[in-house]
């Protein structure tokens, strides 16, 4: 029985470093991009851990491609990914084609992005810089503008 837990753990190290290898980052990166090309909506909301997104109104929507591309033109994602944290996060932005939602995200400790139902189970951190930049948009877009680029 004592070489059972070994067997284990060196048939699961190959899985573990493929899936956290230097290129998970840009992979992740390389789906979004494909799910951002395809967006023709973006919803934000504030994320309240006593109230669902559907009980409350979006803190910015937008249906301007620009305003999408800007958004997301901001993240630089570190390349190694990160396990989930346990928190619900700050905000949650879902991308639409049409009235099919295509992507959900959520913002967590104002650095890590985690894509909901995406092929990775993990959050990407953001580079510092890009943290700065992503703040400054939404600092711009929904804390001081309107809530809607309609």
């Amino acid at each position: 029985m004592r070489g059972i837990p070994q067997i284990a753990i060196a048939l699961s190290i190959p899985w573990w470093i493929c899936a956290c290898g230097p290129e998970t980052g840009t992979d992740f990166t390389t789906k979004l991009e494909t799910k951002i090309r395809r967006a023709d909506r973006i919803v934000i909301y504030r994320i309240d851990e006593d109230k669902s997104s559907d009980e409350k109104p979006s803190a910015y929507e937008s249906s301007d491609k620009s305003k999408i591309r800007d958004l997301f033109t901001t993240i630089d994602l570190n390349e190694r990914l990160l396990p989930y944290c346990k928190c619900y996060g700050e905000i949650r932005m879902e991308l639409f084609d049409g009235n099919s939602t295509i992507a959900e995200m959520s913002l967590h400790h104002g650095s890590c992005i985690r894509w909901h139902n995406s092929p990775f189970q993990e959050q990407a951190k953001m580079t510092d810089e890009s943290r700065k930049q992503f703040q400054a948009w939404l600092a711009i877009h929904i804390d001081g503008g309107s809530n809607s680029d309609e």
